[in-house]
This record gives C-alpha cells, sequence and structure tokens, in this order.
C-alpha cells in the first residue's frame, strides 16, 4: 500500500462520516418538524372542542363488569362474552 492509496481510504471515510451526519441531523430536523405539526394539529383540534384519544369504556358495561366479577365470574370470561379485551374486563373487575 502506497502512501496515495491510504490517503484516499481516509478521505472516503471522512466523506462517509459527514454524509452520515448530514442525514442524521435532516432526519431529526425532519422528525421535530412532524412532532410540532403533530402537536399543534392536536391543540387546534382540543379547541374546538374534539376529545383526543381511545373513548372510555360506557357505564353501563363496567358496572356490569364489576357486578359480574363480585359474584365471582373471572375477568377472561366476562371479556369473552362482552367482546371486549381480557385486560381491560380485569381492569374494572377491581
Amino acid at each position: 500500500m502506497d502512501f496515495g492509496e491510504g490517503l484516499n481510504e481516509k478521505m472516503r471515510e471522512l466523506v462517509r462520516n459527514i454524509l452520515l451526519a448530514l442525514l442524521s441531523s435532516l432526519a431529526k430536523v425532519e422528525a421535530q418538524k412532524i412532532s410540532d405539526r403533530t402537536k399543534a394539529g392536536m391543540a387546534r383540534a382540543k379547541a374546538n372542542g374534539i376529545k383526543i384519544g381511545r373513548p372510555r369504556l360506557a357505564v353501563e358495561i363496567r358496572q356490569q363488569i364489576a357486578r359480574r366479577a363480585a359474584g365471582g365470574e373471572k375477568p377472561y370470561a366476562i371479556a369473552k362474552t362482552l367482546g371486549i379485551d381480557r385486560h381491560t374486563a380485569a381492569k374494572y373487575a377491581g
């Protein structure tokens, strides 16, 4: 290996590192823009009275889960008959 080849390889590595740093910075800037737009949209929706997130389970269903659990029924069986997730049934079973 002569001096010229080693310098050439070092130059390629330097350029590669610079490109990676540049692309990384661009990705961070784009991710921040997406985050800012999402937050602005959610704030606008909230200001217009729109609720963000998953809707809560109906009160009647929550009461039914608690009643059936108090009667000794297992959350998994309750969930299966109501067509809800077993974790949701367990949450409201107490």
